[in-house]
């Protein structure tokens, strides 16, 4: 049976916001109704002063209650329960005030109000540190930040305060002054902090924070007033102004618990984590150079400046770590060569200089026979071996770089050099690869087969100048010939690729695109939190994969046209959703030219209204190479997607060729770990370090990390240690129509998660694997990837 806590807070998650502001409403007028009616009822007996200390006391009580409601209403979470300490122990200390110490004469000017009243500040700053980390803001940053701020604030408040605590005539005054400092440089500091959460988030995604605010200034202005006033009369007057400021601050905060932000509708803005720090560091900086204060506050300033400076090592270490990383991830394990998104990295470079190059690609013969016989480890000393004689053929300046793809695949790139064709290079790489080899003092015999192809005679684009290599390769392998270049006689797809090409334009226009959704899994609650969007084609009543229509639709320019009817159909599916009371956020892979052209943010806004939903209700999902296609084009598109409250998702992190400045640079929320980075980790201490490193630099520059491809217990138990976010793949479930998601959902649980971890349910969890299909062409891959998410089931 489902948990009904499980269901209460997803419904607690979809409530309007409109709802809870009335809510809040409600609750505030409920207890100005309570105390008005206790004043009434004083007044006769007692007078005005004690009818508006019952109005007062009656108020405090009644806020009270109302935040014990909201905290229960929204499952005692972590934060809530933080805040909901603060604002009773405030309270408490309120009606204590209101009650004993405003009936005294005089009223004191320190008492055993005044610590429960600072027990709010503590209980914000945990509040705020437990809801930047559900951000995915490592919390000892936002610790650490806070600290910076909360230093230089008090050293600027000390400094302000210090000569007016020297005056002889504060007399009796003086603690009361030193008691409204203290609550000034606390104010201070907490509305740095909520101005911080603000900017992290947006307003528009934390309207609570917004009423967090509110309170926390109407405090700051109250104890402002105090600590001018040079503390006469003590603590203030019932009757006050400022009394009436402290309660509806009171008030603020208390509407401010019972609120919540989704991990699938919460924008990130990294940039503006750093308001707390500066801001400490400027106020220490002027302390430190105008000389105001006195020891302890020019101290203060010292303590802010030095851990800023360690802050700063932080961050140099982190950048260093992310490049180091990005080194791994484009480095091939066994060999030390480039892998295949090192060579492609340098093949881009160098083919948008327009220089001649020549690509050989090739693979040895011979290679399962050495695995069979001696056993991998020596399949492994084999391709070492390879590796070693390439490294001595290419020119060591940069010119020729040569890669290993996978198995025993290799790849060379060579530029153009005087009195040399390029055919003659590829054939002397190839005869440096044959011969003979000593292998556990067995001596064997390898040969190779290229394919190559001429850049720019056969092209620009490299996926489709790997793939007529690939032609060329095969083509050579049955020619039994040691190289072969590439020509239009090899191509025999060209008859077939115009039918299948008037195929898939007729399923588009004619409505036969088709969406499945596979579901993503918070690993932090097991609760599934967004589906994403995969096509699908319905050809004479056969349902076509991605493998089998994505390169002819990007190639044909229909992209635009099935990115346009995936979008309508998963968001129309998420209106029913939400309607049925489960919402989930869908992700949509979206093609290169939407990104460039500008057409996206119009294209998603239309959709949007037209089923009336908020944009936290999309994902949008791009690859690293479409991002990188027109850099400002893309970036000034995804700011005004995420204007619309939507959110973007690096698909299939790491197969790109990007620099780490896009990771800076670009509005994105979330990274997706390809599955090959998933897969390596099962038994590699060097991929799982990879992934790991990926996922705490990610964090630390507010990414979340979703972790796709897991098909196995042991994937799903390594992505989790790896402390990625999010998880998909073919253990949870495989991609299903909207129907067939609906039941799934019923019938998952937050257990599920570990259920699915346990080797022994693997066996009934999940169904066996199919096939694999025959290997796509490069330029199939690449379209695919960037629309249906490499799905090729």
């Amino acid at each position: 049976m489902r948990d009904r806590r499980q269901d209460g807070g997803r419904m607690g998650q979809a409530r309007p916001a409109r709802t809870r502001v009335a809510v809040g409403l409600h609750s505030l007028g409920g207890a100005l109704a309570v105390g008005f009616a206790l004043w009434v009822l004083a007044w006769p007996a007692a007078g005005p002063a004690v009818g508006w200390r019952a109005l007062l006391s009656a108020a405090y009580v009644a806020s009270m209650v109302s935040a014990v409601a909201r905290c229960r209403r929204s499952g005692w979470r972590r934060e809530d329960v933080a805040m909901l300490v603060g604002i009773l122990s405030s309270g408490a200390g309120s009606v204590y005030w209101a009650v004993v110490l405003l009936g005294l004469d005089p009223v004191p000017s320190l008492s055993w109000a005044d610590p429960l009243w600072t027990a709010v500040f503590p209980a914000v700053v945990l509040s705020l540190t437990m809801e930047m980390a559900r951000g995915r803001l490592p919390q000892r940053d936002f610790a650490v930040d806070a600290l910076i701020g909360s230093a230089g604030a008090a050293a600027a408040v000390l400094a302000f305060v210090a000569p007016l605590l020297g005056v002889p005539e504060l007399g009796a005054a003086r603690p009361a002054v030193q008691a409204a400092a203290i609550y000034v440089a606390g104010d201070v500091v907490l509305v740095l902090l909520v101005v911080t959460a603000i900017s992290t988030f947006g307003g528009r995604h934390a309207p609570h924070l917004w009423s967090r605010l509110g309170g926390l200034a109407l405090f700051a202005l109250v104890d402002a007033l105090t600590l001018v006033s040079g503390g006469e009369q003590g603590v203030m007057d019932g009757l006050s102004l400022r009394s009436v400021g402290l309660l509806l601050g009171f008030m603020l905060l208390e509407t401010s618990v019972g609120w919540r932000l989704p991990v699938a509708s919460r924008p990130i803005r990294r940039g503006s984590t750093l308001v707390m720090p500066i801001m400490g560091v400027v106020l220490s900086l002027a302390v430190l150079v105008s000389g105001w204060g006195d020891t302890t506050a020019r101290g203060l300033a010292a303590v802010a400046i030095a851990i800023a400076t360690v802050r700063m090592a932080w961050s140099f270490r982190a950048v260093a770590a992310l490049a180091d990383t990005r080194r791994l991830a484009h480095t091939d394990d066994l060999t030390d060569l480039p892998n295949r998104r090192g060579f492609a990295r340098a093949a881009r470079e160098r083919l948008s200089e327009a220089r001649p190059t020549t690509i050989v690609l090739f693979d040895l013969d011979g290679f399962q026979d050495v695995n069979e016989a001696l056993g991998h480890g020596a399949g492994d000393e084999l391709l070492l071996q390879v590796a070693g004689r390439l490294r001595d053929v290419v020119r060591p300046d940069g010119a020729d770089v040569v890669a290993r793809f996978g198995g025993d695949e290799f790849a060379a790139m060579v530029g153009a050099r005087p009195g040399h064709a390029g055919d003659e290079d590829a054939e002397a790489l190839v005869a440096a690869v044959g011969g003979e080899y000593t292998i556990d003092s067995i001596a064997v015999q390898v040969s190779a087969a290229a394919g190559v192809v001429h850049a720019p005679q056969d092209g620009s684009d490299l996926d489709e100048l790997l793939r007529r290599a690939d032609v060329a390769m095969v083509a050579a392998k049955e020619r039994r010939l040691s190289t072969l270049a590439y020509t239009e006689e090899l191509d025999t797809r060209s008859r077939d690729w115009l039918r299948r090409v008037e195929q898939v334009r007729a399923a588009l226009s004619g409505g036969c695109v088709e969406v499945h959704y596979q579901p993503k899994v918070e690993l932090a609650t097991g609760e599934v939190v967004g589906v994403e969007a995969l096509a699908r084609l319905r050809i004479d009543r056969e349902l076509w994969m991605p493998g089998r229509f994505l390169e002819i639709v990007t190639k044909a320019g229909l992209l635009p046209a099935l990115t346009d009817q995936v979008l309508a159909t998963a968001l129309r599916d998420a209106r029913r959703w939400e309607d049925a009371g489960f919402p989930l956020s869908v992700a949509v892979n979206v093609c290169a030219a939407g990104v460039t052209t500008g057409r996206l943010p119009r294209v998603i806004r239309t959709a949007l209204d037209r089923e009336g939903l908020r944009g936290s209700s999309l994902v949008v999902e791009v690859t690293e190479h479409d991002l990188l296609i027109d850099h400002a084009s893309g970036r000034a598109a995804l700011d005004e997607v995420r204007a619309l409250g939507s959110q973007v998702s690096i698909d299939d992190y790491g197969t790109g060729y990007s620099s780490l400045a896009y990771l800076r640079d670009l509005p994105v929320d979330e990274i997706k770990l390809d599955r090959t980075f998933v897969a390596a980790m099962s038994g590699d201490l060097r991929g799982t370090e990879v992934v790991e490193s990926t996922v705490r630099l990610a964090h630390r520059l507010g990414h979340r990390v979703v972790a796709e491809g897991v098909e196995t217990g042991e994937d799903l138990a390594a992505v989790r240690d790896a402390g990625c976010d999010l998880v998909q793949g073919y253990l949870l479930a495989r991609p299903m129509p909207a129907g067939e998601l609906e039941r799934w959902r019923d019938s998952w649980h937050a257990g599920s998660l570990d259920t699915l971890a346990q080797p022994a349910a693997l066996a009934e969890a999940v169904p066996a694997p199919r096939a694999p299909a025959a290997r796509p062409a490069p330029q199939a891959v690449a379209a695919e990837a960037s629309v249906a998410g490499r799905d090729l089931t």
